[in-house]
């Protein structure tokens, strides 16, 4: 329980600290009206939103070991062309069970959290639209 709030807040932190970054580079601190306050606020959590979430979504489709065949020819390649120890060749199917033991699940922290990036962005911008 403890490793998971470390992953979640540590990734929110990063998320809050692109959104910072991105407000004040908007102007976050001269805003004069709620809708431009708005605007800034929708943009600043949707960039970090956007990159969490796709971040998490790659991890998640690489741990269903969809990218092994690529690995298995990036190493067969790089096997074949350094001069490294001659070790035994593995057939693909030996590989891939290989790395089908050693995976684990999903994480999920970067999905959730982009998620919830995301979803303020959207409060923001219904937030936007109401005052506008």
């Amino acid at each position: 329980m403890k490793g998971r709030l470390i992953k979640y807040s540590l990734t929110a932190a990063v998320g809050l600290l692109v959104a910072f970054l991105v407000a004040a580079g908007q102007g976050l601190f001269s805003a004069s009206s709620p809708p431009i306050l708005y605007s800034i606020l929708s943009d600043a959590f949707f960039i970090p939103g956007i990159l969490i979430l796709s971040a998490g979504a790659l991890v998640w489709i690489a741990s269903t070991g969809f990218f092994d065949s690529l690995a298995y020819a990036l190493s067969a390649a790089a096997h074949s062309l350094l001069p490294f120890p001659k070790a035994e060749k593995k057939s693909y199917y030996d590989y891939k069970c290989e790395r089908s033991k050693k995976r684990s699940a999903a994480p999920r922290a970067f999905l959730y959290t982009g998620v919830a990036f995301v979803a303020l962005s959207l409060l923001f911008l219904a937030l936007y639209s109401s005052v506008a």
